[in-house]
């Protein structure tokens, strides 16, 4: 997290002291020491850069000339032949300060730079920034970035992270090195040039503006998607702690089908063309479907030997409405999936861990295995099968766009919804079509698997830069068969057909699927110790909604007292012995983070902007404390939603109970 929360210049060095000069245009005379100090900073926070940096000998680097001024200038090559200088051949610090005051722009947090140069306007947006603000350089000339790191001292911004340094017009590098700073770029992000840079790499800069731009949509959408279902991820994971307590973990399926291929059967638009396929890969490969294919695979005779499931809602539950016989299928799924989707599947069930549902019942669970958290169904599938060690993993129906100008294969559960609306007015093309039109602002254009142009959505895209992800950092060979759709990166191109001809040429042993019978999947003994748990946890939660109470009055009283510093200071004595208390129960306010990440947020958000506004004295104190009251407001109102979240679950895990209670009787009579 970034330490500086005031401006550069206001530590009474000025950039021009920073920098340093050549004694001359020959490099044997370069003086290193600055480069030696940055360099030994880049090699604690960031030695990607710094081992790219050292590799470069000072007698490869370009000259640099004298300015009117102490500091110096580097003329470079545009792409059509002509010479410019990356900065003023007269007073480059002067030039980089109008630069820098002109980049800067209220509530922005995070500017992302298109060129280096020598680094003087960087320095500069620093010295005019003022709290924690995050600034991301797009540079690919490393021989003008290290002579930067030559002339100019960085040491302060890098041992701040807050100087990140993109090099590559790589989609994982750029989500690599943005990825610790989301919150920023939610609060505002800017993207300014440095021209003379961008005149001389043009095409390098538009690639990486474009990741860049793509990077930021994908933060709006992942932070907003996290903030706003926080609340209902902890209430179906609540909700799940008996099937949690109950049911046995993953962990059996560590590296169960190592070398044997998987097949993820997604819901696209081509999964037409491939469904009949997979019959014959049955039994020969690891089938592992979303669920929203389920009934379609089973209506095709197809039984799949895995369901994922994620979804937040309880409308999902249609996917296993009407199935009377699961044929142990093994369902794998999140616990913040709609208790009312896992309470409808008949079958084998195993749910992830869940660090909330540790928290809430603390010795009464069984560890157990989690996998990463995807961004869709499709992508728990992925994980799973990594987990599994399947080799090579097959995408089917992973279309990620509107192929053929549809969103669904046909014979998926929503079409099933459609009907009672179709009539010789209204098709089921119309009632597609109509899907689409209505996501018309988000639709963007990307290339298919064919290299021509198809049109997607934000949502998709999204899932589609997970996908390139996934794979860039997965050791396993990934195979799109789906036969349309979006070009995910980095997966190799065949049909199904070809896949089923080449790898699925072996039988699956199946005494590897034998524990679905042997292991009882369902078990009562640990729910009771459940239920105690979460006794305590609702407890120890209304002590936190008494101190949350008290620090309320406290802090109105501080805010009448800000005129008078002595009892000022002895009644914020009491706010300390507060925030102790509240530590007392730390258990308690972990669980009550968990679904506040708005108010964690927002109280994030107000820090920074503190930072920013340079207010002192009484108009700092006041705001800190308008920040508090908000922060504890809001506390104690998520507090209270989380009594009430953990009581239906205790009223669930008892009923849970009563079941087991009463199939025991029925058994035992």
């Amino acid at each position: 997290m970034p330490a500086h929360t005031e401006s550069t210049r206001s530590r009474g060095q000025t950039m021009q002291d920073q920098c340093t000069m050549s004694e001359s245009e020959t490099h044997p005379a370069l003086d290193n020491t600055l480069f030696v100090r940055n360099m030994k900073e880049l090699w604690r926070f960031d030695p990607v850069v710094a081992l790219e940096l050292d590799r470069i000998d000072d007698k490869d680097l370009p000259p640099v000339e004298q300015t009117k001024t102490e500091a110096v200038t580097l003329r470079r090559t545009t792409p059509d032949g002509r010479e410019i200088y990356l900065h003023s051949r007269y007073n480059p610090i002067a030039e980089a300060e109008k630069w820098a005051a002109n980049a800067i722009e209220e509530d922005k947090f995070c500017y992302i730079v298109e060129g280096f140069g020598l680094g003087y306007h960087i320095k500069e947006l620093f010295q005019q920034l003022t709290g924690d603000v995050i600034v991301a350089v797009i540079e690919p000339d490393l021989h003008a970035l290290r002579l930067a790191l030559t002339h100019v001292d960085f040491t302060e911004e890098i041992e701040s992270k807050c100087l990140v340094m993109l090099t590559r017009p790589d989609k994982s590098h750029v989500h690599q090195r943005l990825e610790p700073y989301q919150a920023y770029i939610l609060m505002g992000a800017k993207i300014v040039s440095h021209q003379p840079s961008v005149q001389i790499s043009s095409a390098f800069f538009h690639d990486m503006q474009t990741l860049c731009l793509a990077f930021i949509e994908y933060t709006k959408t992942a932070v907003v998607t996290l903030v706003t279902n926080a609340q209902t991820t902890c209430r179906n994971v609540a909700n799940n702690f008996a099937t949690y307590l109950s049911t046995p973990p993953i962990d059996e399926l560590r590296s169960r089908f190592s070398g044997f291929p998987a097949i993820l059967v997604s819901a696209g638009p081509s999964l037409k063309k491939n469904m009949h396929h997979l019959a014959d890969a049955k039994g020969k490969a690891v089938i592992i479907a979303v669920q929203s294919t389920l009934k379609p695979l089973f209506a095709a005779g197809i039984v799949p030997d895995f369901v994922c499931s994620l979804d937040y809602h309880e409308l999902s539950r249609q996917f296993y409405e009407g199935i009377d016989d699961f044929q142990d299928v093994h369902l794998v799924a999140e616990p913040k999936a709609h208790h009312s989707v896992i309470d409808a599947f008949g079958g084998p069930v195993s749910l992830l861990s869940s660090s909330f549902a540790q928290t809430c019942l603390a010795d009464a669970h069984r560890s157990r295995d989690g996998l990463r958290a995807g961004a869709s169904v499709a992508h728990l599938a992925f994980y799973l099968a990594e987990y599994m060690e399947c080799n090579p993993i097959v995408m089917v129906g992973q279309d990620l766009a509107l192929t053929d100008h549809v969103y669904h294969a046909p014979g998926m559960p929503i079409h099933e919804v459609w009907q009672s609306e179709l009539n010789r007015f209204c098709t089921m093309e119309m009632k597609e079509w109509e899907r689409i039109v209505r996501s018309k602002p988000m639709l963007r254009k990307i290339k298919n698997c064919d290299g021509d142009d198809v049109y997607t959505e934000d949502l998709m895209f999204n899932y589609l830069e997970q996908f390139e992800k996934d794979i860039a950092r997965s050791s396993t060979r990934i195979i799109d068969a789906t036969e349309g759709g979006a070009r995910i990166q980095g997966s190799e191109l065949m049909t199904l057909r070809e896949v089923i001809g080449q790898y699925c040429t072996r039988p699956i042993d199946s005494a590897l699927f034998a524990y679905r019978r042997r292991k009882p999947w369902f078990d009562s003994a640990p729910l009771d110790a459940g239920r105690v748990q979460i006794e305590a946890r609702l407890d120890e939660i209304s002590k936190i909604e008494l101190l949350c109470d008290e620090t309320m009055e406290t802090l109105d009283e501080l805010k009448a007292l800000v005129d008078q510093p002595t009892e000022f200071n002895k009644k914020i004595k009491k706010v300390d012995r507060l925030r102790l208390k509240v530590r007392e129960h730390q258990r308690a306010y972990s669980i009550i983070q968990a679904g506040a990440q708005l108010a964690e947020f927002r109280k994030f958000s107000a820090d920074q902007r503190l930072k920013a506004s340079g207010a002192e004295g009484k108009e700092r104190a006041r705001k800190q404390l308008d920040r508090d009251q908000e922060f504890v407001r809001a506390m104690k109102a998520d507090a209270e939603r989380m009594r009430i979240i953990l009581e239906n679950a205790q009223q669930r895990i008892r009923q849970k109970m009563d079941h087991f209670a009463s199939v025991e009787e029925s058994s035992a009579t």
